[in-house]
């Protein structure tokens, strides 16, 4: 009976710790004065994050490894915490949304994702976060703001 007691005890302890560590940026949301920001940088862009850098990175990192799992849309192949980047598989709105027709008369006949890198910049109190294009098929503007809407949604 002690031990059943024992192990519901530790059992119980490990979710409080988890659940308060996944509950920090939720707590500590974003204000509107500190909103993120997308914004157009020549023919690029970007967005803007009021955080610091290293937590900006931790809850990218954490929510990419759960959402950034669906091999061939979207995929996290690599995250490289020191540099604050991550490579990523993802498959663009633009991709998805090809009709049979494009498909046909296009020199590739199959819908691909391709491979994308994800960079945090700091700023000084603020985390700049690009998109940048890691493979030869092209990214359009319109496709890396949808990527990069998408990204930041995580941390709304």
């Amino acid at each position: 009976m002690t031990n059943c007691l024992e192990a519901l005890e530790s059992h119980l302890s490990a979710r409080g710790a988890s659940a308060s560590v996944s509950s920090s940026w939720t707590a500590q949301r974003l204000t509107d004065e500190q909103s993120l920001q997308i914004r157009e940088q020549g023919d690029e862009w970007e967005v803007v994050i009021p955080q610091p850098v290293d937590r900006v990175w931790a809850e990218l990192n954490h929510y990419l490894e759960l959402d950034f799992a669906q091999e061939g849309t979207r995929d996290l192949l690599a995250a490289d915490p020191s540099e604050h980047e991550f490579l990523v598989e993802y498959m663009t709105e633009t991709e998805r949304n090809r009709n049979p027709l494009q498909i046909v008369f296009s020199a590739d006949v199959r819908k691909m994702s391709q491979e994308i890198r994800l960079v945090l910049q700091p700023n000084g109190d603020q985390t700049i976060l690009r998109a940048i294009n890691a493979s030869e098929r092209a990214f359009s503007a319109a496709d890396q703001r949808e990527l990069l809407e998408r990204i930041s949604g995580y941390l709304r």
